[in-house]
């Protein structure tokens, strides 16, 4: 191999010859750094990530205190083990144990994969795809790898899905509507709270209504710290603003219902109810508006939305918790199908709305 071989051979475009000098295992043993390197980005301009990967342990063999090559490996394995990963099938222990190797061998920087293998893997905890009991703590100390002001405030590029353009927002958007979601779910209110007053005083172009879910998170933490109260003004800013959101009257319900004032948190619950159909995703919901009223004495309207909730677990499929099997519910009220106990139900939202 003659001296710049393969810097001319890779600036030519001659992948295949540069492939067939990794090949020749005479040739492979005279490769410096830069040899490695050029024959590495063929294999990535090829696609070929495996191979990237195969050349990348070769030079850690030969060059153990260089990281030269890191970011390309860190992409390779990206490509190969996380970006189309099956949650459901594969190991998701594997899955974790590749990210973390990608994180502690790759620095943040402009070409780094370090964000989006951050993203690929917080995402994934916040969606469940890692299983119910795994450490919430982990994505936070994914997301502290790098600070927001390293982070691109710039919008990514928008894409189409089913004849609609959807804009996501920027990395540093990204990465604080992560970690307050996390935050909030670890409950560690003061920091959620100060975080999402951080994005919002940030001066960031916000995409997906981020400003609204923001503030939601930030009542959310009030309400956690026994601050209520103090959360109600910025929901109803944010109705009144048009985001009639079905969680923001949840919420609301929540405070009302917690601080004894029985006519606001009724019209709350109705408003959270009737906000649209998507009935599937409030069996939380409906289960505390349904022990509120019991407690309030209405047994049968309380009775009504057990039934409804016990009816879509049964539609979707969902096994039934012992909770759910606790329910005393009364025979005319068990023989109702589903359209007949919304449309009780729904009659019943309404009229305490118009009240």
């Amino acid at each position: 191999m003659v001296p710049f071989q393969t810097k001319d051979l890779y600036n030519q475009g001659q992948y295949d010859a540069l492939s067939a000098l990794w090949e020749n295992v005479d040739e492979r043993a005279q490769f410096g750094e830069w040899d490695y390197t050029y024959v590495m980005n063929a294999f990535y301009r090829q696609k070929q990530y495996d191979k990237c990967l195969e050349v990348y342990k070769g030079f850690h063999k030969r060059f153990p205190a260089s990281d030269r090559l890191n970011d390309k490996m860190g992409w390779s394995l990206y490509q190969t083990q996380i970006k189309n990963f099956d949650f459901f099938h594969g190991d998701r222990n594997r899955f974790m144990l590749q990210v973390e190797y990608i994180l502690d061998h790759c620095a943040m920087g402009m070409y780094s994969p370090v964000f989006l293998v951050i993203r690929t893997a917080v995402n994934a905890i916040l969606d469940g795809k890692m299983g119910p009991e795994f450490d919430l703590r982990r994505g936070l100390k994914y997301l502290d790898k790098v600070r927001p002001d390293q982070l691109s405030a710039v919008p990514a590029e928008p894409y189409t899905v089913r004849d609609r353009t959807v804009v996501p927002g920027s990395d540093r958007e990204t990465w604080y509507a992560m970690k307050t979601k996390l935050l909030l779910k670890l409950r560690e209110y003061e920091s959620c709270l100060a975080l999402c007053d951080e994005a919002l005083q940030s001066g960031l172009e916000m995409h997906n209504q981020n400003e609204y879910w923001f503030i939601y998170r930030k009542v959310k933490s009030m309400q956690g710290l026994g601050r209520g109260d103090e959360g109600i003004m910025y929901v109803d800013q944010v109705i009144r603003q048009g985001m009639k959101h079905w969680c923001f009257y949840q919420v609301l319900f929540e405070i009302y219902r917690d601080s004894g004032r029985d006519r606001d948190a009724m019209r709350s619950a109705c408003a959270c109810a009737l906000s649209d159909n998507a009935h599937t995703i409030r069996m939380g919901f409906y289960t505390d508006f349904a022990d509120w009223l019991e407690g309030k004495g209405d047994q049968e309207h309380a009775a009504m939305l057990r039934h409804l909730v016990i009816l879509i677990r049964e539609s979707q499929g969902w096994n039934l918790q012992a909770v759910h099997m606790s329910w005393i519910i009364p025979p005319e009220i068990r023989e109702l199908d589903i359209i007949s106990v919304l449309e009780k139900l729904t009659a019943f939202w309404r009229s305490e709305l118009e009240e």
